[in-house]
């Protein structure tokens, strides 16, 4: 899978533009990152975009968020049907997510 920079940098900037310590999937969700279909699944499916979901995977696998309290995962549960879904934790950008976000916007 090909991942999208610029979306990535996207996720990372609500870190950055917070005036808490702390982020949630719903400070995420209400900065508007969701696309507008991902945005109606989520509001007649419970399931939320794949984009989004596999970027915020990718985020946390490369280490720039990871879970406030030093937990695994980011919130995200996974069925084995295959739909998932969020739960609220408090999320945090770590110093390699700064560190991508200050060199993506060089």
């Amino acid at each position: 899978m090909s991942f999208d920079l610029a979306f990535m940098s996207d996720i990372l900037n609500v870190f950055t533009n917070t005036q808490t310590t702390t982020v949630t999937i719903k400070d995420i969700y209400h900065a508007g990152l969701w696309s507008e279909e991902g945005e109606e699944e989520a509001k007649s499916h419970g399931d939320k975009d794949p984009k989004f979901k596999d970027h915020m995977q990718e985020l946390y696998r490369l280490g720039f968020i990871e879970h406030q309290k030093g937990n695994s995962g980011i919130g995200l549960h996974e069925e084995h049907d295959g739909s998932w879904s969020w739960s609220v934790v408090p999320l945090v950008i770590t110093e390699a997510g700064l560190a991508f976000l200050q060199s993506s916007q060089t």
